[in-house]
């Protein structure tokens, strides 16, 4: 099972350039630091990077929430315009139930003025502010964090280009510690399913803004891909895979510094 993804902040990274995607992905390791991030690429040609779902396996803003719509709540949009969801040709009794297919939607359930506003709010949902900037324990925390080789994944800053018809998100420097590419994280987080270039082992680097507010906005505290993390130090502890490395730096550092590096994530 999959939890919920994040919605902030898509519109940000739905403007980040291919060419910066691209720019932070080896997927030969050829600076042999053990780290090989490599896109998800959504067709034989290799012209549409896939940046959303926890296997980048989603292109845009627009198409993660048409299949949200679709697959989770079973509705119709313009890219999926079947009423029965994600039922297969088995389930007669799904596919044959009733709908919303509607005259005044284009003889759909959610048309293309809905999706036009929902795919609106979501881009312009803001990443909340990153706090206690100046404290020591969070610079102290970021030092720790770069010294376990963390950004070399989640990458803190990017840059958005200058075509997004949302001109609001042109030009935006903006700290969502991602690179937006797949990463091998062993075979204790792999799924039992590829999807599109991306192996099971393999996952799309989580932002991490928002971190330390998850419990207080949603309610409940899990993390990583399934919620099996309890907390941000179990989260980490389940990294393996390229992450290997910096788990290992983790379990070693003293009380302390694992502190400093949890203040310092529960501040993005």
């Amino acid at each position: 099972m999959l939890t919920s993804p994040v919605l902030v902040g898509m519109g940000l990274l739905d403007s980040i350039p291919d060419k910066s995607i691209l720019a932070n992905a080896d997927p030969n390791d050829s600076n042999n630091d053990g780290i090989s991030g490599r896109v998800n690429w959504l067709d034989e040609e290799q012209t549409v990077i896939g940046r959303f779902g926890y296997k980048a396996s989603v292109e845009t803003v627009d198409q993660q929430n048409q299949s949200a719509f679709h697959t989770d709540l079973g509705l119709s949009t313009p890219l999926n315009p079947t009423a029965s969801g994600d039922c297969t040709s088995r389930q007669r009794d799904c596919l044959n139930s009733p709908n919303g297919n509607s005259p005044h939607l284009d003889n759909l359930e959610v048309d293309e003025q809905q999706m036009r506003l929902v795919n609106l709010f979501v881009s312009l949902s803001s990443p909340p502010a990153m706090r206690n900037l100046k404290t020591t324990a969070f610079l102290e925390g970021k030092r720790v964090f770069d010294a376990a080789g963390c950004a070399g994944c989640h990458t803190p800053k990017m840059k958005t280009g200058n075509d997004s018809p949302l001109k609001a998100l042109n030009n935006r420097t903006f700290y969502p510690f991602t690179d937006l590419l797949l990463h091998d994280m062993g075979p204790e987080l792999a799924s039992g399913f590829p999807s599109f270039s991306a192996s099971p082992s393999e996952w799309r680097t989580a932002p991490l803004w928002g971190l330390g507010l998850s419990e207080q906005i949603s309610g409940r505290s899990g993390f990583l891909h399934d919620g099996r993390a309890r907390n941000i130090e179990e989260a980490i502890l389940w990294h393996g895979g390229e992450a290997t490395s910096s788990q290992r730096h983790f379990k070693a550092l003293t009380r302390e510094n694992r502190q400093k590096l949890i203040f310092f994530l529960e501040s993005l």
